[in-house]
């Protein structure tokens, strides 16, 4: 679990407990909602339409059926703590407020997708919170008309957002799968409210320490185009990496763009039964170019064309320390590919399902992606091959409280005359809403695999197999405990949600689980076929005051198919970014 992400959380956290000013108390969250935005919103001009007035509010359908433009937008950026707030209008919480600094006006209208002038439309309203909701330096914004003006057919527009903690310095803590993860961060997700990310950040854990700098601009010089950077010393190797991309930042954008290069140095491992086995040192480089153009959205969906070049390539050593028992054999792939994305424009609002009370927008729709390559020594490839990416999804309501959620595809590559390296994944999550407070959803995930390189086992054990703990794995069982060329994976879980806070910081949850998991299959590494499966329970803390949406996990998980050399309950304590 991280312990002091924010600085001034923290100091908050010691000295309320120890005056006592607030103690072990919980407090129900108040909506977004403070008196400045009820005067803001109060503010109907008498002058305006009564066709455009439902129940108090202002119509969509009639601003859009009278063809009405954006007047004045008018932004609100509620601060970290409400002052209105008799339980958060303490010293404490006005310093805390003083000393952070807001996301800017421009920052928001920059995300935006209307502008003053601009003909009323609902939908753009609607996909500019969405947007402006997947920042991590905003955990609410709402977006909606407040005052109409008949005599010259236009509307006045409210964007009101709610600032959370971007600083970040602290020091981060966990352990699960048997193994300790630690780190130490100073991190900004918001430089001087411009929605800039700086982080300067340490890390250790069972594979490595690395020692690091990021920054990533989603909105360089005022513009859509987006910058990532990273630099990473690691004990290993390192990591450089620099992406400039013009995304399809909304469904109706109508091109896209992307210049990427990535150089990485690590050592791989293999594992048997938690234990290590085998290593190497990896060499990665991939490189990309690549366009996208679409015609928006038309009837509900969108269709986009894409296109683009990638080199990719992989050097294998010996560990120069430890030796390698079986290296993998060199690859270089070059190729240009073509792609087409259909996309359903299909999303909906909802809260208490991945997160804690905060606002979460939920994919309903269906999507379809294919990418096709095709690698050869005309391009400088070491070897022949055709390359396919292929994503699907849906998503259906089944009454009113139930809902499914299926995802599918197939990565890798056709070379002689047989698919190799090939990857076929399925993710099928059920979900029953038992009220606002609670609900009970099962997750099954499979990952087939066909004529795997030695480099990419797939492992069955607490992570997903890519070394990311407590994601969709057996939370009773170590890290890389079982490995073969196939696996599923069966979550259980009941979920019950609080609007409880505790000292205004966070927010509070619990979970009993029950998972179920089997890997077999020929290929490296592979294990005799096994099913393994775990109980446990759980806490969860929803940090709605800090950047990122993270929820502090802490379970406890009881293996079914113990061994004698296994700990018959695992201790997990670890930061996600989901329930």
């Amino acid at each position: 679990m991280h312990i002091g992400r924010g600085l001034w959380q923290v100091i908050l956290i010691t000295v309320l407990l120890t005056q006592g000013t607030v103690g072990m108390a919980f407090a129900a969250e108040a909506p977004l909602a403070n008196n400045a935005a009820t005067a803001t919103v109060s503010l109907i001009s008498s002058t305006q339409s009564a066709d455009v007035i439902n129940d108090g509010e202002l119509g969509d359908r009639a601003l859009q059926r009278s063809s009405a433009r954006i007047g004045l937008i008018i932004v609100e950026v509620d601060n970290v703590f409400d002052p209105n707030d008799p339980r958060e209008n303490s010293i404490l919480y006005r310093a805390a407020n003083a000393l952070h600094i807001k996301t800017r006006r421009k920052t928001i209208l920059t995300q935006l997708l209307f502008k003053e002038g601009d003909t009323y439309n609902r939908h753009a309203l609607d996909e500019s919170a969405r947007n402006l909701r997947a920042n991590s330096y905003l955990n609410e914004a709402e977006i909606k008309p407040v005052q109409y003006h008949a005599d010259d057919n236009t509307v006045d527009v409210l964007v009101r957002v709610h600032d959370v903690w971007t600083f970040n310095p602290g020091i981060a803590y966990g352990r699960s799968g048997g193994t300790n993860h630690s780190g130490i961060q100073l991190a900004e997700g918001n430089l001087l409210g411009y929605g800039k990310s700086l982080s300067l950040q340490s890390n250790q854990d069972v594979d490595r320490t690395e020692l690091g700098v990021s920054y990533s601009d989603p909105n360089l010089l005022s513009s859509r185009w987006q910058l990532t950077s990273m630099l990473i010393d690691a004990s290993d190797g390192g990591t450089k990496q620099l992406s400039i991309a013009h995304p399809f930042f909304s469904l109706d954008t109508r091109w896209a763009s992307l210049v990427s290069g990535l150089n990485e140095q690590r050592i791989d491992k293999r594992y048997q039964l938690g234990n290590l086995v085998d290593q190497y040192k990896t060499t990665h480089e991939n490189y990309e170019a690549q366009l996208g153009w679409s015609n928006g959205l038309q009837d509900g969906w969108v269709h986009r064309w894409m296109g683009g070049f990638r080199v990719e390539r992989f050097h294998y050593e010996p560990d120069p320390i430890l030796g390698t028992i079986q290296l993998p054999q060199d690859k270089h792939l070059a190729y240009p590919w073509v792609g087409l994305q259909w996309l359903e424009d299909q999303y909906e609002v909802t809260h208490n399902r991945d997160q804690i009370t905060r606002t979460e927008d939920v994919y309903y729709g269906r999507s379809l992606s294919v990418q096709i390559g095709e690698s050869s020594a005309a391009f400088g490839s070491d070897h022949q091959a055709d390359l396919l990416q292929l994503n699907f999804q849906d998503a259906w309501h089944v009454g009113e409280r139930h809902s499914i959620f299926l995802t599918t595809g197939i990565d890798g590559q056709y070379q002689d005359n047989q698919w190799r390296d090939t990857f076929i994944n399925t993710s099928l999550r059920y979900d029953y809403r038992r009220g606002p407070t609670g609900l009970f959803t099962m997750t099954f995930k499979s990952v087939y695999g066909i004529h795997l390189d030695p480099s990419l086992p797939l492992y069955l054990g607490d992570d997903d197999g890519n070394g990311e703990i407590g994601n969709g794995g057996l939370r009773g069982y170590p890290l890389h405990y079982r490995s073969g060329s196939h696996r599923e994976v069966l979550n259980i879980e009941q979920r019950f949600y609080s609007n409880w806070q505790l000292l205004r910081l966070l927010t509070v949850g619990a979970v009993a689980f029950v998972d179920v998991g089997h890997i077999g299959g020929g290929g490296v590494n592979a294990d005799d076929n096994q099913t393994l499966s775990d109980v446990g329970i759980g806490l969860r803390l929803g940090s709605i005051r800090s950047s990122k949406g993270e929820v502090f996990h802490i379970n406890a998980a009881y293996p079914l198919n113990a061994t004698g050399t296994q700990r018959k309950l695992q201790l997990q304590v670890l930061t996600k970014q989901s329930f």
